[in-house]
């Protein structure tokens, strides 16, 4: 199916199994079914965190998971959908020491996780450019000037990408 630049490939039952979005320049970008299986999920938490819109989230689950519910970094560590870890998980989403449930349930690791990305957007976006960077290392690591600005060259050229395809 084409619309608007868009070539979809869908499998049986209609789920995404690949989306190609087009920008303005002719260049594609490959989005994941895995990644647009959790639109639903991202719709709900943004119609709950204003400030976000569905494909900032999205994003954050391309660039955390590409969509793997089960995904874990054991670097940070961090878990799930939107590479959330305990700090966040409970500030944000809440839970408590003996629930750990937001590590694989998708829907509670983005509840924790755009709860924080909500957070930093509100706080950070008029001033830093590049706020999702924080996202990433971190608040404390950022205003020491620490940063990763492929993280947010990622994240914005993704979210381009999940922003014309929902366009289209």
């Amino acid at each position: 199916m084409t619309r608007g630049g868009l070539v979809a490939l869908l499998g049986l039952g209609g789920a995404a199994v690949l989306l190609v979005a087009t920008n303005a320049e002719g260049a594609s970008t490959v989005i994941p079914g895995s990644v647009l299986n959790w639109q639903a999920v991202a719709e709900k938490y943004a119609a709950i965190y204003s400030i976000l819109n569905p494909e900032e989230i999205l994003s954050i689950i391309w660039t955390e998971s590409t969509g793997n519910a089960k995904g874990e970094n054991p670097g940070d560590p961090s878990w799930g959908l939107m590479g959330v870890t305990t700090l966040i998980a409970r500030s944000y989403g809440g839970f408590t020491s003996g629930d750990d449930s937001w590590k694989t349930d998708g829907d509670k690791n983005v509840r924790a996780g755009a709860g924080f990305l909500a957070y930093l957007k509100d706080r950070y976006s008029a001033k830093y450019p590049n706020w999702v960077e924080i996202y990433n290392v971190g608040e404390t690591k950022f205003l020491r000037g620490i940063g990763n600005p492929d993280y947010s060259r990622r994240f914005f050229s993704q979210l381009n990408a999940l922003t014309t395809q929902q366009a289209g």
